[in-house]
């Protein structure tokens, strides 16, 4: 499963959150730096007789802090992280946000990965 993958490679890789890792959704008592990460497309390629040749998955990785400058060197970390994972990140796009709700600032991570 390659959520399973990437959730490892994440704890494993990203230090800067401290195990602080979660698939969908961050807990709202979370310590801050965390990620998120969903699955936000899941397919299945198909060959020309009909098989199936592989996957093409979209995922998007959420980066939450406090401190802007802190969000920013997670995002680079998880980059870094992505581009030695098994799976190379395709189409990767990254964009800033502010929950003013809850007053953090967020990193949207955007890629493929294929298979």
């Amino acid at each position: 499963m390659i959520e399973q993958e990437l959730f490892s490679h994440l704890l494993t890789k990203v230090t800067l959150v401290n195990e602080r890792v979660y698939p969908s959704l961050m807990p709202q008592d979370c310590l801050k730096p965390a990620l998120v990460y969903s699955i936000t497309n899941d397919a299945d390629t198909q060959g020309f007789n009909g098989g199936l040749t592989g996957f093409k998955v979209r995922v998007q990785i959420d980066c939450y802090s406090t401190s802007y400058a802190e969000v920013k060197e997670l995002k680079n970390a998880v980059k870094a992280a992505l581009y030695s994972f098994i799976y190379y990140p395709h189409g990767l796009n990254t964009r800033d946000n502010y929950e003013e709700d809850v007053q953090l600032h967020r990193q949207l991570i955007d890629f493929s990965l294929k298979g």
